[in-house]
């Protein structure tokens, strides 16, 4: 039998009090039917204290804190789209470690990534990581963190 701890610490075993963030890292979509999770670790950004962002389109959908240098994330979209990570002012995106390659993670309800041994590496976007993401139901490409529209016109 796997024990059940509600998600505040005063319910937790004595070992684990004390070990919940802040309140203010709690981060709850009320409109979000379904979520996904995933563990991710952020490499290449120094450590200013930002909590990552989580977007599918533009949408909020996960805000958290590192935890031992890991992220711990509940998605909490009910929108299909790709997931769009930032820390601060960066746009981040997950990279294939074998590869060097970045590739792209989609809303899936239900789904998990990443494990403690073999996070889902995060790494800020290059000039040679070019992407593109849904804002606001159009298409946006994202070119060493600015964006432009399918045109090529630079968007503000």
């Amino acid at each position: 039998m796997i024990p059940f701890y509600h998600q505040t610490t005063d319910h937790a075993p004595k070992k684990m009090q004390g070990t919940e963030q802040k309140t203010t890292d709690h981060f709850h979509n009320p409109a979000a039917a379904t979520n996904m999770t995933m563990i991710a670790k952020v490499e290449g950004v120094q450590d200013t204290g930002d909590r990552l962002r989580v977007f599918v389109n533009d949408e909020l959908a996960a805000v958290t804190s590192p935890l031992d240098s890991l992220y711990f994330l509940t998605i909490q979209s009910d929108r299909v789209g790709e997931l769009r990570f930032e820390m601060g002012d960066q746009t981040l995106v997950p990279v294939d470690i074998s590869t060097s390659r970045h590739f792209e993670i989609a809303n899936i309800p239900d789904s998990h990534h990443g494990s403690l041994k073999a996070p889902i590496i995060l790494r800020p976007a290059d000039g040679t990581g070019v992407y593109k993401i849904i804002e606001n139901n159009h298409v946006v490409i994202i070119r060493n963190n600015e964006k432009y529209d399918v045109t090529g016109k630079k968007l503000k």
